[in-house]
């Protein structure tokens, strides 16, 4: 969200809220989550967390635009400044975060549990 908004030439602090996610992962480089497509990683610990297959990228609308509290349109989050990946129809289309499921049926995940990359 932060790197969206600086090349978008936004002035306002950023808000993860504005993005919709579920799980967000922090100390990565901007939009890194793009490169995990594909693979598998565990939240938490092995024993007791969740796998998470990488399906693909999150293909955005005007949505981030609107300011969560107020619903104004902020205008400032634009789809230009995205980067692209193949969407449902395998078209490239503006994403930012990716769609993912969970591979155990029993897994648990906390605020400020770790990320891995597991073999497939």
């Amino acid at each position: 969200v932060e790197a969206i908004a600086a090349a978008s030439g936004s002035t306002l602090p950023p808000d993860p809220r504005r993005a919709k996610a579920n799980i967000v992962l922090r100390g990565m480089e901007p939009h890194a989550e793009l490169g995990l497509i594909g693979q598998s990683v565990w939240v938490g610990s092995v024993a007791a967390g969740a796998r998470i297959q990488i399906d693909r990228g999150t293909a955005r609308c005007p949505v981030p635009s609107f300011d969560p509290d107020t619903g104004e349109n902020l205008a400032d989050m634009s789809l230009r400044a995205m980067p692209k990946s193949p969407n449902r129809e395998g078209k490239d289309a503006p994403s930012a975060g990716v769609y993912a499921h969970l591979n155990n049926a029993h897994g648990r995940i906390a605020v400020g549990d770790k990320i891995s990359l597991q073999p497939l």
